[in-house]
């Protein structure tokens, strides 16, 4: 397509392969951060869930006292262990660009 002395379809064709590589790296981007975020927020209840099976596991009785005073100290580490993940959420932001 020509208008006046300057040819437009080169252009549009470097426009689009520039969108492409672009929008294909906002969504990969964009999924990892999804994945990251899904370990952010399920973090805390895997590690509870791991250490009650260990616990019961090794032979130790669970009794209420120790299962609801573990869960008060699985709700202390909760945001150091989200905050953690952000932390690796920030470092991936970094390393993709």
């Amino acid at each position: 397509m020509k208008r006046g002395k300057l040819d437009v379809a080169p252009a549009l064709c470097e426009l689009w392969i520039w969108l492409t590589f672009h929008f294909s790296y906002v969504r990969k981007m964009l999924l990892v951060r999804a994945a990251n975020m899904a370990l952010i927020v399920s973090t805390p209840s895997m590690a509870s869930v791991v250490a009650f099976l260990v616990y019961a596991g090794s032979g130790h009785q669970l009794t209420p006292a120790i299962i609801f005073s573990s869960l008060t100290w699985f709700q202390l580490l909760r945001l150091p262990l989200m905050m953690l993940r952000r932390l690796l959420n920030c470092g991936t932001m970094l390393a993709v660009r």
